[in-house]
């Protein structure tokens, strides 16, 4: 890990401690308005980041009306279960497998947030396999990271239909 990779976020005290991941799926409305929304505002939208230290710095979110304390981040791949044909390359994009079950205990490997519908991952590690139990087809375990979407593939501009 190298200076340039640490970013800076806020978090509730309570989740404020080494080890601990989450996912940064963006600012809402009322971050805007939020004179520190520039620490959160540097994240990855749709990123999996780990806290690597707490600073002492607390300040208070007006959002969830609590004090957040001030803690460095690393992003980090996120583990994803994808088709087999999809783990061939160095990029994907993910999708989540139709009529999914929530038992499954690959349930969580094969549904990210939604907001990561439809991004392209950079592959950086295959960690294993498994199977689909529903389908029975053979997915990969990945280690991946989302890439930023492009504003042309967002879905703030939709594409035209083809011809």
């Amino acid at each position: 890990m190298n200076e340039e990779s640490i970013k800076y976020a806020l978090l509730e005290k309570r989740f404020a401690s080494p080890g601990f991941q989450f996912y940064f799926l963006g600012l809402v409305e009322d971050c805007k308005r939020c004179s520190y929304k520039g620490v959160c505002g540097k994240l990855k939208s749709g990123a999996l980041y780990e806290v690597v230290r707490v600073k002492e710095r607390e300040v208070k979110c007006l959002l969830v009306d609590e004090e957040m304390r001030v803690v460095e981040v690393v992003e980090v791949p996120i583990e994803v279960a994808v088709e087999e044909e999809k783990s061939l390359g160095t990029v994907f994009t993910y999708m989540p497998p139709e009529n999914c079950d929530e038992e499954c205990e690959n349930y969580i490997l094969c549904n990210l947030p939604k907001i990561l519908n439809g991004r392209k991952f950079k592959i950086v590690e295959k960690v294993g396999e498994t199977t689909c139990k529903k389908s029975g087809r053979k997915l990969v375990i990945l280690k991946a990271f989302p890439q930023r979407p492009s504003l042309l593939t967002s879905p703030l501009f939709p594409q035209p239909f083809p011809p």
